[in-house]
């Protein structure tokens, strides 16, 4: 702890009234120190040059210079925006005024303290000014200083500092500022009600709701994955489908015919009797012939009643429906036209 002094005063010695008394150089320099209702003062020195005063000093330099800035149980930071704030535990006194930009009303408690050791608890506020008309206790610890606040129901905050001690107040905390990176932790005491024990509460019911959050997203991304890789490995699936369902295979629409039969049409598979080759093997010619060869290449031919149409539309679609839904290996259709399509007796 030290006093400043503006340059130029300083205090009569023996003197407890606190009075100050400006002391002007023997040089021939005009100064004067302005202080205006507002309780700003400034130093200002006579320029011969520019015959003009020019200031070289001047308080309060920010917003929290001012004393009791925020009134009391209000705390101040020059950074914030407002400069002033209630401390945890209280609320303004006035809102119409602090809504104004008026904070010299100050705040007042919420919960009023219960003076038990059980009942009241304490709120640490870090890199705070040392607040004026404390009561040291050098020789006592921080747990110490804590147990006497504790045990003093007119206590309301403490601090420790290793080059004082520890320090109480009892009565309105005014003045409280925060610095930026220096000061001492001040704590504040509050009834139960006004400290933060809900705070493991809180975190019962935030991991559950983001481990759940965490689950849906990877629920998701797991189900993307899967239904792109099923879209690659879409034949490998079907051929197992189609195989776990072999024995569901019917295939009595269609007319059947064994190796003999087919052998007979064809005259043993004769190669005069060979229209062509396909994707799914060679295509022979029979009785009926093909599609396109009894009607694409006969165009003054009498043209098919509706009957026969139908049949053969019909005929195309159930050999269809065979391939894609009866058939046990997947079909895809690649060359389908005319020419591919035989007639049935």
């Amino acid at each position: 702890m030290f006093r400043y002094y503006v340059p130029g005063f300083s205090t009569l010695s023996n003197d407890s009234a606190g009075n100050l008394v400006n002391v002007i150089p023997q040089q021939k320099v005009l100064m004067m120190s302005p202080l205006n209702a507002s309780g700003n003062i400034a130093r200002m020195i006579w320029d011969d040059q520019i015959r003009s005063w020019g200031k070289v000093w001047s308080a309060p330099e920010k917003a929290c210079d001012v004393y009791g800035k925020c009134g009391q149980f209000g705390s101040c930071d020059d950074t914030g925006s407002p400069v002033c704030s209630c401390m945890r535990g209280f609320e303004p006194a006035s809102r119409e005024e602090w809504s104004g930009g008026n904070w010299s009303s100050g705040c007042s408690r919420k919960n009023q303290l219960h003076c038990d050791g059980n009942g009241d608890g304490f709120w640490k506020m870090q890199f705070m000014k040392v607040l004026d008309f404390a009561e040291p206790f050098p020789a006592a610890g921080e747990d110490e200083c804590r147990r006497r606040c504790l045990a003093n129901c007119s206590c309301l905050a403490y601090a420790q500092e290793s080059n004082i001690g520890c320090m109480i107040w009892t009565d309105v905390l005014i003045d409280v500022e925060k610095f930026n990176g220096v000061g001492v932790n001040l704590f504040i005491r509050l009834s139960a009600s006004d400290l933060d024990h809900n705070g493991d509460k809180k975190l019962y019911i935030i991991i559950p709701v983001v481990a759940a959050f965490i689950f849906i997203l990877v629920a998701w991304w797991w189900m993307v994955k899967s239904k792109r890789k099923g879209q690659i490995s879409s034949s490998v699936w079907s051929a197992m489908v189609f195989e776990s369902e072999s024995d569901k295979v019917n295939t009595g629409e269609l007319p059947q015919f064994t190796f003999e039969m087919l052998a007979t049409a064809t005259d043993q598979f004769c190669e005069s009797n060979l229209l062509g080759r396909g994707g799914f093997g060679p295509v022979y010619k029979m009785e009926k012939k093909s599609l396109s060869r009894d009607y694409a290449k006969h165009p003054l031919q009498k043209a098919l009643d509706w009957k026969k149409r139908f049949s053969i539309i019909e005929g195309v679609a159930r050999g269809l429906v065979y391939l894609h839904r009866d058939s046990r290996l997947r079909i895809i259709h690649r060359d389908l036209k005319p020419s591919n399509v035989l007639l049935d007796a």
